[in-house]
């Protein structure tokens, strides 16, 4: 059963626009329900038809109101520019990042002597744009690079323990 989203006028303070994007209840004076209080923005929230008939009433009773937005209501609540971004973020991103790296390479390849020239302009893209920029995960403890000197000492120590086949093959 889809319900369907309404489109509500409220005016929030950046810190309380924050606390609802991550989930958290706030308070709206009576005012905010109406119009501009000093230091708010007018939103457009997408709210089920409950916290809608919720923050109708309090309107209606010039009252202030207590709510929080579900996950579905956040995400339904977000601008245009929001989902160009997250689709941004999404799709073209990791494209341009690995482009990137490939460039970067092959120049490195064919120019061995500029190669840190090459790899310092990459980097310098990545941390300018963001482009690229790997994201470390939270759930592992240590994440070794791939070809790099821990790994390989890594492996080596795996392959021992193979090798030897004494006791259990713990790490």
């Amino acid at each position: 059963m889809h319900h369907q989203l309404v489109e509500t006028d409220v005016y929030l303070s950046p810190s309380q626009a924050k606390k609802l994007a991550h989930g958290h209840a706030i308070q709206l004076h009576a005012n905010q329900l109406h119009h501009s209080e000093p230091h708010t923005k007018h939103h457009k929230l997408h709210l089920h038809h409950e916290t809608h008939k919720k923050l109708s009433r309090a309107h209606h009773a010039r009252k202030g109101v207590r709510f929080a937005m579900s996950k579905h209501e956040v995400e339904h609540s977000g601008s245009l520019w929001d989902s160009i971004k997250t689709g941004f973020n999404k799709y073209v991103k990791p494209v341009l990042s690995t482009v990137g790296d490939v460039v970067a390479n092959s120049l490195s390849y064919t120019n061995p002597e500029l190669a840190p020239v090459f790899q310092g302009v990459r980097q310098g893209v990545k941390d300018l744009t963001g482009v690229g920029m790997t994201h470390t995960r939270k759930h592992r403890k240590s994440h070794l690079v791939k070809g790099s000197a821990e790994a390989k000492e890594r492996m080596a120590a795996i392959r021992s323990m193979k090798k030897h086949k004494s006791g259990s093959f713990r790490l």
